[in-house]
């Protein structure tokens, strides 16, 4: 439940809009997905495509797994 300029407001009704709370930041390329809810004082990490509410007072980020492997001009083909 949310009180929006003193209305209650009940997330699931507005399923293309996103709420967020107080003090919350967002890093670059961060995207919350419609109807997503995020907590105050909560922070979404770069590259992060939220699809689950946030609780207040929580960090999200991806963790990013780099994998190296041989190129050369064959595989140009």
């Amino acid at each position: 439940m949310h009180n929006i300029h003193g209305e209650k407001i009940k997330p699931k009704n507005y399923a293309n809009a996103g709420f967020v709370g107080d003090f919350f930041r967002t890093a670059v390329n961060a995207v919350l997905m419609p109807g997503v809810t995020v907590g105050s004082r909560s922070l979404v990490g770069v590259n992060v495509v939220l699809e689950k509410d946030l609780d207040r007072n929580k960090s999200i980020f991806v963790k990013q797994e780099l994998v190296e492997k041989n190129w050369n001009e064959e595989r140009y083909g």
